[in-house]
């Protein structure tokens, strides 16, 4: 039977260090998590400046709407004169100097009116792709806030678990040391048992060849049995009592 050995077994012998694992999980997800925050806060730049160029553009859009309104009025309240004699009848219209000129007036108007339109539906397009970009921005930015937060969450789920970990290994090594005691202690006194009873043995079959009391030496052997036993309570039997932290 060989001899069990008497140290504990050691974390860094196993070759794997807890803590390096840990801290570089930890770094990794810190690289990551400063990565989201910097798409994060340049998303949120962006959306800051599409809301000033949407702001802007409503207020450009409500100037145009207005400028729109004058010249319709203006245009309605145009009135062409027409020639009428004395009794009452019409005549062919006789374009003057003043009827073309607001005739010219008018088309310039309609003309203007024209180009407001096309730019005022330029914009409302323009305002619409805002909007929708905008609105893509907002939930990418609500998907990055979701994958701090689980990073965040991982993380602590990462360090609660090393630490347990941690503390699950150290009450292994400790609970195998005190097993590598008792062992060693077991054995020393297996070996001192083994040594007493040889010499009981001798020393008996040395009395009954010298013709002795068989009686005595039986109580003797019983006394000595008696100190023995006693001497075996007292030694360390490990704690059984230790829990395993479960995570």
């Amino acid at each position: 039977m060989s001899k069990p050995s008497t140290s504990a077994v050691k974390l860094e012998d196993t070759g794997f260090n807890l803590y390096d694992f840990v801290e570089a999980t930890n770094n990794s997800l810190r690289v990551e998590n400063q990565k989201l925050t910097e798409d994060l806060t340049n998303a949120s730049s962006k959306i800051q400046n599409y809301e000033a160029k949407v702001q802007s553009q409503s207020v450009e859009i409500e100037q145009l709407k207005a400028a729109n309104r004058r010249l319709q009025e203006q245009y309605n309240n145009i009135d062409i004169p027409f020639g009428v004699d004395r009794g009452g009848r019409h005549f062919e219209i006789v374009e003057t100097l003043r009827e073309k000129e607001y005739r010219l007036y008018i088309q310039m108007m309609m003309n203007e009116n024209s180009e407001l339109q096309k730019e005022l539906t330029k914009k409302d397009g323009q305002i619409k792709s805002l909007t929708s970009e905008l609105e893509q921005n907002i939930e990418l930015q609500m998907q990055q806030e979701k994958i701090i937060v689980n990073i965040r969450d991982e993380m602590h789920i990462n360090r609660n678990s090393a630490y347990y970990n941690k503390c699950n290994a150290e009450r292994a090594y400790m609970e195998i040391d005190l097993l590598d005691k008792a062992t060693e202690r077991l054995r020393r006194q297996l070996e001192s048992s083994q040594s007493k009873n040889r010499r009981r043995k001798n020393r008996r079959a040395n009395k009954l060849a010298s013709h002795g009391n068989e009686e005595e030496m039986e109580q003797d052997d019983g006394n000595q049995e008696r100190i023995e036993r006693a001497q075996f309570r007292d030694f360390y039997i490990p704690d059984k009592s230790i829990n395993f932290v479960k995570f």
